[in-house]
């Protein structure tokens, strides 16, 4: 699940290279993201799935956007 969780993120970061440390990183934290949406769920059966599933897919969308920004202009450093 994470090797296809890293080669979708490939796929989608116009970076020309991002070490594997980098694309595991954001593929972990993606997946645990995900992984505590489901938690949520579970728990507060009540919620309408369709729009909790949908708020997790925006929110994990805009990491992923975060960290392009990041690596395509990383901070300078001090």
């Amino acid at each position: 699940m994470l090797e296809d969780l890293k080669q979708n993120i490939l796929r989608l970061m116009p970076v020309e290279s991002i070490s594997p440390d980098r694309l595991s990183f954001i593929a972990a934290t993606l997946l645990t993201m995900g992984l505590e949406s489901l938690l949520y769920m579970a728990r507060n059966p009540l919620l309408d799935i369709e729009q909790i599933s949908g708020l997790s897919g925006s929110m994990a969308a805009g990491n992923v956007r975060g960290a392009i920004a990041f690596l395509c202009n990383p901070p300078p450093e001090h």
